[in-house]
């Protein structure tokens, strides 16, 4: 199935059972060691690891996160499938980022179920994560994609050419932590 044929809907209590379904069994189905994440490395607290806390934890957090509305992203379907998910939110709802501002998003992570991935569902994520950003008035949508070679293998935050594709400017080579990138809306 191409991209173009996939819906979009934005993480919420309505939708919160197909995201924990799709990170409770898909998500991560060819890398187990990550499936305990449930998208919440960026909304710990600054000083916090993620071995600071266990799957079912992070499960919890999630759901109390999703919600309270202090974590935000967009689900992919095909079918009435989820294939992806992106973090996609206002900078300040990300408090393990440093330098938040009100008018500032931030796109964090994607998850592509395994059998999607190269098909252009991480592509037609972003798209549909700038067009919702944009049209919720923000100024500027940064992300920080691993641009190493030893990285690319877990590049959860998309590749540098997606986002280039996309309009974003590379503003600044942070090394281990990847390329800072920005669109201004």
């Amino acid at each position: 199935m191409v991209a173009s044929a996939l819906e979009f809907k934005a993480l919420s209590v309505e939708t919160l059972p197909d995201f924990l379904e799709y990170f409770d069994f898909q998500a991560f189905s060819d890398n187990p060691e990550w499936s305990g994440c449930f998208c919440q490395f960026y909304l710990t607290k600054p000083g916090q690891t993620e071995e600071d806390t266990t799957k079912e934890q992070n499960r919890q957090s999630a759901c109390d996160n999703v919600a309270a509305e202090r974590m935000q992203g967009y689900l992919a379907y095909d079918s009435g499938e989820v294939v992806g998910w992106v973090a996609a939110a206002p900078s300040v709802l990300f408090t393990g980022v440093p330098d938040a501002r009100e008018d500032l998003a931030r796109i964090l992570c994607f998850v592509i179920r395994p059998d999607r991935r190269g098909q252009g569902v991480a592509s037609a994520l972003l798209d549909h994560a700038v067009e919702q950003l944009t049209q919720r008035g923000f100024a500027q949508i940064e992300a920080a994609p691993y641009t190493l070679e030893h990285q690319q293998k877990a590049n959860y935050r998309g590749h540098l050419a997606m986002y280039q594709r996309a309009g974003f400017d590379v503003v600044a080579d942070m090394g281990d932590f990847g390329t800072l990138v920005r669109k201004v809306l």
